[in-house]
């Protein structure tokens, strides 16, 4: 399977994760750890870790926004950056926010670019097929998540991020095989 990363700038025409009744519970996200010799990238790296930490997710999402400035094209950054801005619209769409789907929009771009730079890192294409699926794109989701579960068919997170795309494409018995070995 071949991912074509630059398709996923789209309206979706499925229902937000969070809309679905009886929707799967999803693994969180993952934040990457950034390497880096330069100090003061390494006390706004900390920084942001510290608010992530706290739920403060625009803040966050901020402070990884000058990171990426400082440091373009490094996917860590930019994958962490992806999931401050995922989380916040997360917490908006749970309150019924409409600036949510501006917030999914930004997330996914944040981490398609990491997934862009960095096609092997299996945590990145998680997180990116993560954003989709919560999203309302279920079959870019389930590209995505073909990908990592080929290279890695015992990943757990893998088999319930594949589950939760099969259930919401309505392939039921599919996605009991995928999850079965894991259950």
């Amino acid at each position: 399977v071949i991912v074509q990363f630059d398709e996923f700038h789209h309206e979706s025409n499925s229902p937000l994760l969070s809309e679905i009744e009886n929707a799967p519970e999803l693994h969180p996200a993952t934040a990457l750890e950034v390497e880096s010799v330069d100090p003061a990238l390494n006390e706004i790296i900390n920084s942001s870790f510290n608010h992530m930490g706290q739920g403060d997710w625009t803040q966050a999402a901020q402070i990884l926004q000058a990171a990426s400035t400082m440091n373009i094209n490094h996917p860590q950054i930019l994958n962490n950056l992806g999931l401050s801005i995922l989380q916040n619209a997360l917490e908006l769409d749970e309150n019924g926010d409409t600036l949510a789907s501006s917030q999914y929009e930004a997330a996914i771009m944040a981490l398609r670019q990491a997934a862009k730079l960095d096609s092997t890192n299996d945590a990145i294409l998680l997180n990116l097929s993560h954003a989709l699926l919560v999203s309302g794109r279920v079959e870019k989701a389930h590209g995505v998540i073909s990908v990592i579960c080929g290279r890695r068919p015992d990943f757990l997170e893998a088999a319930n991020l594949m589950g939760a795309c099969l259930i919401q494409m309505g392939q039921n018995n599919a996605a009991r095989e995928v999850l079965m070995p894991h259950s």
